[in-house]
């Protein structure tokens, strides 16, 4: 409601239309890249699902605009969180992230 639809349907549309640019990231940056962007993708998407269980459960406790900024947060320490972990994880293996 906020910024308006536009920019809602831009969200709802990146689960389309990332296996097409993720294609076309294949072909002209090869398929590491690729990997990496689907890496990525999925972190945000672990990232949105702890958002959405943190506004479901805090809306309830302390109303929408409280629990919206806490949901913020959860999704950036999770979606952080994961990434350096992950990161560290193929540092260690001997892989670049």
């Amino acid at each position: 409601m906020l910024v308006g639809a536009a920019a809602g349907g831009l969200w709802l549309a990146f689960p389309a239309i990332l296996p097409a640019g993720l294609t076309l990231v294949e072909h002209k940056e090869h398929r590491r890249q690729a990997e990496r962007d689907v890496r990525g993708a999925i972190l945000g998407a672990v990232g949105m699902v702890a958002f959405a269980v943190a506004v479901y459960i805090g809306v309830p406790l302390v109303g929408g605009l409280v629990a919206v900024l806490a949901a913020l947060l959860v999704w950036v320490v999770v979606t952080l969180g994961l990434y350096l972990g992950l990161r560290g994880l193929l540092v260690h293996r001997g892989r670049h992230p």
